[in-house]
């Protein structure tokens, strides 16, 4: 299965935030520049539950900071 880097908004965290902390704990990578594309209401019928997406350009590699248990192999 592959997954784009994501994860859970902690209250009252910014969105760009979340996606940025997300990026780099989850693929150890940062990005120079971000444009968001907009909210994806996955399950409209029967949750307010939004998915924030936005672009990352100009991206850094670095090291992952993963999650104690946490497991995730890398494809580019």
């Amino acid at each position: 299965m592959l997954e784009f880097p994501a994860g859970k908004l902690d209250a009252g965290e910014d969105p760009l935030r979340c996606g940025q902390r997300e990026l780099l704990e989850e693929t150890g990578y940062t990005a120079a520049e971000w444009a968001y594309a907009g909210v994806l209401h996955n399950a409209i019928a029967y949750s307010d539950e939004g998915i924030h997406i936005f672009f990352a350009r100009g991206l850094r590699q670095g090291a992952q900071r993963l999650d104690e248990g946490e497991f995730l192999e890398l494809v580019t």
